[in-house]
């Protein structure tokens, strides 16, 4: 039995018809790729970062969630400081040197050990508004998808450490960070809310100033 070329052309042609249907839907997920780094790039620029916050924190066990807030500044690859409201304000210090915070209490300075929950949240927001995403990968595997002007990012734990603490940390942002979800491998969950985000070259008040330097 000899076949035709029309019948051996046909299905050639609907495998060909196929494999470039594979490379353009490659090349559309390509493009619509995201990067870490590019993520920051779309909003971040090189300047003093002010805000407020809301941290609420789900503890297993305790059927109400625990609320605080305040106000932050930061400033890329150099310090996050946090102020808490409350009925004894206090002034937090994250430093990328070696992640110490400093708990400002009245005229005093009292040195307190961030628990790893605490470090991560701060390296995770050091993160996002420095671009620098070296060292947590140390750590996480971290995934961006993009929608417009608003993206997400998982972070997922990859070494002992982070196995150890997180399950799961979910960041967004439109396109400014607003919203990062930690959750801890013992079930509880801390949100933290960032809204009135405002960018300047402004430079630091002589008290952030001391803060900043200790």
């Amino acid at each position: 039995m000899r076949l035709s070329s029309d019948s051996l052309t046909i299905p050639f042609m609907k495998h060909l018809q196929r494999f470039i249907l594979l490379l353009i839907a490659l090349a559309a997920s390509t493009a619509n790729a995201l990067t870490p780094e590019a993520a920051v790039d779309s909003y971040f620029k090189p300047q003093v970062v002010r805000g407020y916050y809301s941290q609420t924190h789900e503890m297993v066990g305790y059927p109400r969630p625990v609320t605080t807030d305040g106000t932050f500044l930061i400033v890329p690859q150099r310090v996050i400081m946090w102020e808490e409201k409350g009925l004894f304000p206090t002034k937090t210090i994250y430093r990328d040197n070696s992640f110490h915070i400093y708990q400002e209490i009245g005229l005093d300075r009292v040195f307190r050990a961030a628990n790893p929950v605490t470090n991560i949240a701060n390296r995770v927001l050091w993160a996002l508004f420095s671009g620098d995403f070296i060292g947590l990968r140390q750590d996480f595997i971290i995934e961006a998808e993009p929608d417009g002007f608003y993206w997400i990012m998982n972070f997922y734990p990859k070494s002992s450490l982070a196995r150890a603490t997180i399950k799961n940390i979910r960041a967004e942002g439109s396109p400014m960070p607003y919203r990062v979800e930690f959750l801890t491998v013992s079930g509880d969950k801390t949100t933290i809310d960032l809204y009135g985000l405002q960018q300047s070259n402004a430079t630091l008040t002589s008290e952030e100033n001391a803060l900043a330097n200790p």
